[in-house]
């Protein structure tokens, strides 16, 4: 997959998120760019927890990576190995990169991160959890952390005659290094 008699350095990517894209365009330009994302779509995981209780929002967090590169390239596969000159994908294919950038990303239970590497499949999971929420009495949200803080927002927001408990292990919401005028507020915002 590397084209050797390229003037242009070989960049392999690895991962499509948001290092991933910034990196990938960004050396566009100037170096033969292969993006190896298994998604077939940029996520942007920032308005996951919308598509959770706004269904017609869900397809607007899924960016194909069509347009992402003029020059360059996205395969959509797995990185099964990696060495600063060799990226062994789970299809089997390799390629021999002058450099890697690493942009794996991190990893966030759903709903607040997709699970699902096909957008349309994806959609149709927010969906669905739309429908279940939508249907419940109550929701029992596990993490009093900033996600289930904006996610019980979200659905309190959708359906405000909802009841949204919030367990957690600490002693109080949002536990680490956030401010007590932060923590005090947001409790009474979740009162």
């Amino acid at each position: 997959m590397n084209a050797a008699s390229s003037a242009s350095p070989t960049v392999a990517v690895i991962g499509g998120g948001y290092g991933g894209t910034i990196a990938a365009r960004a050396l566009d330009d100037i170096a033969d760019v292969v993006l190896v994302e298994p998604r077939d779509a940029f996520v942007h995981n920032i308005g996951a927890l919308r598509a959770v209780v706004d269904p017609a929002f869900a397809p607007r967090i899924f960016l194909p990576y069509t347009r992402l590169l003029a020059n360059g390239r996205v395969v959509r596969d797995r990185a099964a190995q990696v060495s600063a000159d060799r990226v062994v994908l789970e299809s089997g294919d390799e390629i021999r990169p002058d450099f890697v950038v690493l942009a794996t990303g991190s990893s966030y239970p759903f709903p607040a991160k997709s699970d699902v590497d096909d957008a349309e499949a994806a959609t149709a999971k927010y969906r669905a959890l739309n429908a279940e929420l939508a249907a419940a009495e109550s929701v029992l949200l596990l993490g009093a952390g900033p996600v289930g803080i904006e996610l019980a927002g979200e659905i309190t927001s959708a359906w405000p005659d909802k009841r949204v408990i919030l367990a957690d292990i600490a002693d109080d919401i949002l536990a680490g290094p956030y401010m007590p005028e932060l923590r005090a507020e947001l409790r009474r915002q979740l009162a």
